[in-house]
């Protein structure tokens, strides 16, 4: 997203003085990241998740409003963000699972964008939402809308951990249950029935190592892949 407002707002991105058609040193960062953590509930139970004391605790909306409005009230006292330090702002859902919580994530994203534009600041058009999903809610009616109604700020990724033997061995349900069909029915929808961009990940560790080969061939020549995006963690 940085990458590509910077090609978008140069005027914005570079800082330097202009010799002919070079630019000095001076970049500015376009934009930083916020994240909110709206649950720790999680409906699955992924073998290698480091949330070993999962609850069903969930942000309420009085502190998300609390922390929308420190961000909207920041200025260049603020040495981590603020508009000029960061003329977009990349805002992140998280859990658990964050669609477990998608009408308190709508809530907070009417607020943030009401108050932008109350207060007529720069992140009222220039923001990006950013979640990673499990997959599992996103046919759902309630994530349909959140969907439809975000899809021009909406950055989302799905994580599938490569083939269907590598995610099986690890992201399951509570009872055992496997969730691979589900998460790339999920992809397949976004990218190919609502023409979003996907993003994914593959968290690799000890239980799944040994698929790890198969399952990067397996992500690179899938035709249903072809946009997604393979950071590891």
């Amino acid at each position: 997203f940085g990458d590509r407002m910077a090609r978008l707002f140069p005027e914005l991105h570079y800082k330097g003085e202009t010799i002919g058609t070079s630019r000095l040193p001076g970049e500015n960062v376009m934009s930083k990241n916020v994240t909110f953590q709206v649950t720790d509930d999680c409906n699955l139970a992924c073998k290698y998740c480091y949330q070993i004391n999962k609850g069903k605790r969930r942000m309420s909306f009085e502190t998300a409003k609390k922390f929308v409005d420190l961000l909207l009230d920041a200025d260049e006292s603020d040495k981590y963000i603020n508009p000029t330090n960061s003329p977009f702002i990349i805002l992140e859902f998280i859990g658990g699972e964050p669609f477990l919580e998608v009408e308190l994530i709508d809530q907070i994203l009417t607020y943030f964008t009401d108050q932008a534009f109350v207060r007529r600041h720069p992140w009222a058009t220039r923001y990006i939402i950013s979640i990673c999903s499990n997959g599992i809610l996103y046919h759902t009616e309630r994530v349909q809308r959140f969907l439809r109604k975000y899809k021009s700020h909406l950055s989302l990724s799905i994580t599938i951990d490569g083939n269907k033997e590598l995610h099986d061995s690890c992201r399951v349900f509570h009872d055992g249950t496997p969730s691979y069909d589900i998460a790339v029915k999920a992809v397949r929808h976004w990218m190919n029935d609502m023409k979003g961009y996907m993003g994914s990940k593959i968290t690799i560790a000890p239980e799944n190592i040994t698929h790890l080969c198969d399952a990067l061939i397996h992500m690179i020549k899938s035709v249903s892949y072809t946009h997604l995006t393979l950071p590891t963690t």
